[in-house]
Parts: structure tokens; C-alpha cells; sequence
């Protein structure tokens, strides 16, 4: 359980450091785009972080319901 909790953590330290620069990277574009709106941008850096969660929801959904093959 140490191990799997370590692992959980490391990979949401490291998810959300990837994710939170890559809608840097995405938002910045799109003010750099179109300079004269403010909110430039961020819809689309809230269709990444979006899209992102439903990535991993559907991943979680997979992995807990995927057939044991034990049960055969």
C-alpha cells in the first residue's frame, strides 16, 4: 500500500506539472494571437484541461473494469 500510494502521488505531482505547462503554453499562443482580448486563449486552455480529465476518467473506467484473468 506504501508503494501504490507513493506512486500515486508521484504521478499526480508530475501530471499536474505537465498539464498546468501545457495550458501555459496553450493560453500564452493565444493571447500572443490576439493581442487586443484579454481572455485570448482561455477557452481553449480550458478545452485542454477538459479534454485531459475526460482522458483520465475514461483510463480509470478502462483499468477497473478490465476482465481478471483469473476468473476463468
Amino acid at each position: 500500500q506504501g508503494l501504490a500510494g507513493a506512486l500515486l502521488n508521484t504521478f499526480m505531482q508530475i501530471g499536474g506539472a505537465v498539464v498546468l505547462a501545457l495550458v501555459t503554453a496553450v493560453v500564452e499562443a493565444g493571447q500572443r494571437t490576439n493581442r487586443g482580448d484579454p481572455l485570448a486563449g482561455y477557452g481553449l486552455g480550458t478545452g485542454v484541461i477538459v479534454a485531459t480529465v475526460l482522458v483520465g476518467l475514461g483510463a480509470a473506467l478502462l483499468l477497473r473494469h478490465r476482465p481478471d484473468s483469473r476468473d476463468h
